[in-house]
């Protein structure tokens, strides 16, 4: 038991650099080097005409340091097996996860870490603090990290149902009251704040005794890794990444003015899906978020225009393979629906999302810093590419349908 954690967390590493060295590629890799480079003049540049003492400069100190606070979990690298298999030895974990609790600690710290040293030089200039000062702040952040992870390390042992205020508390409105006292206020005062909550709580789990939570240990956990491989699906495929659908039951109230009658079956399908599903429907999302992003800071019209018609098209190429969502479903075979009634309303579908950023483009173009000129072009050049995209999926779903006839009547 005492060498447990320890194999765990090299098979834990061993997993992690598996998909790191697709993240990690000469291409990313090229590319962030090109933007921390540019990111690190523009904010040089914007430190050099900085005047210190700004009633805004703390708000934004505050708002980083509460931010960064959020990175890192207590990583506990329990896996839903143990709790059958481990329960018996309860009594022989204790420091398993003492373990646990000082490497999630070391981890934290390095990301704290991280966080100060990229503030640094705006705290430095912002606030006119010298060397100690700087250095109690980063020990501040380091202490309410420690808080925040014993609370997440007293959660072991709790088996109560927890009140919803309890979590923000101390994941939120502590450290952010603490921040605002040391940025405003005095460091001491906060210093000392941080240490006796970190004493209360250290008393607090001094005071639980057995059984330990196994289904909150193991759904946190999960939740942990979960995060963490969403990350690199983004660059790789992730098996272990699978959809988790959520109910939304606040917009029943809009599903149900989708026609309910066997020619839109589909278009209740294809809606419930996309807003209930939590992947196809956040990529659509951070699409328009970057789109609205870049175009609202450009002011060249043969810019603007070419970055909004290249994000529609590719929005409409991202969401094309939403069409076969149901393809591996036998039961959607069984339905008495023509595939052209499938296809009618999955353009339907389709086209009114690429409409619906096509707007928010537009709207973005016209109060953001372009021309107009710009934003009808890309309003009539939008439209184009939307009934190119429908027309040539109709055409090609016509083809297949054709050729799968064929075969049928070949057989």
């Amino acid at each position: 038991m005492h060498n447990l954690f320890q194999h765990r967390l090299v098979d834990h590493w061993m997993q992690l650099t598996k998909y790191l060295r697709y993240v990690f590629n000469d291409f990313f890799v090229i590319a962030l080097m090109f933007f921390v480079g540019a990111l690190g003049l523009a904010y040089s540049n914007f430190l050099r005409g900085l005047t210190p003492h700004q009633w805004w400069q703390p708000i934004i100190i505050i708002a980083v340091l509460e931010l960064g606070l959020q990175l890192g979990r207590l990583a506990t690298l329990i896996m839903a097996p143990d709790r059958v298999f481990l329960a018996p030895q309860e009594g022989q974990l204790q420091g398993y996860f003492r373990q646990s609790f000082i490497y999630s600690l070391l981890m934290a710290g390095l990301m704290q870490a991280g966080v100060w040293f990229a503030l640094l030089p705006f705290v430095s200039v912002s606030l006119d603090w010298n060397l100690i000062q700087l250095a109690m702040g980063f020990c501040l952040s380091l202490l309410l990290k420690w808080d925040w992870l014993s609370y997440q390390f007293w959660t072991l042992r709790n088996h109560q149902r927890l009140t919803w205020w309890r979590q923000p508390l101390f994941q939120w409105f502590l450290p952010l009251l603490i921040f605002s006292m040391g940025i405003t206020v005095n460091l001491w005062v906060a210093f000392g704040l941080a240490t006796g909550l970190l004493i209360i709580s250290g008393w607090l789990i001094q005071k639980q005794v057995p059984p330990l939570n196994w289904q909150g240990i193991v759904a946190a956990e999960q939740l942990r890794i979960l995060r963490i491989y969403r990350f690199f699906a983004l660059f790789t495929d992730v098996p272990t990444v699978g959809p988790q659908p959520k109910r939304r039951a606040y917009l029943d109230r809009f599903f149900r003015r989708i026609p309910q009658n066997q020619h839109h079956l589909y278009t209740n399908l294809y809606v419930r899906t996309f807003f209930r599903d939590g992947e196809t429907s956040s990529m659509y999302v951070r699409l328009l978020v970057v789109a609205a992003v870049i175009l609202f800071f450009l002011d060249n019209s043969v810019v603007a225009v070419i970055v909004a018609l290249t994000l529609l098209y590719l929005t409409g190429i991202q969401l094309r393979p939403f069409f076969t969502f149901f393809a591996n479903n036998v039961f959607t075979r069984l339905y008495p629906v023509q595939t052209s009634d499938q296809v009618r309303n999955f353009r339907q579908f389709w086209q009114w999302l690429l409409v619906i950023e096509l707007v928010l483009e537009v709207v973005v173009l016209l109060l953001g810093k372009a021309p107009i000129s710009a934003a009808f072009i890309s309003m009539v050049s939008g439209s184009v590419i939307i009934w190119w995209l429908m027309t040539r999926f109709v055409r090609k779903s016509q083809e297949q349908e054709g050729n799968n006839y064929r075969k049928e009547t070949i057989k």
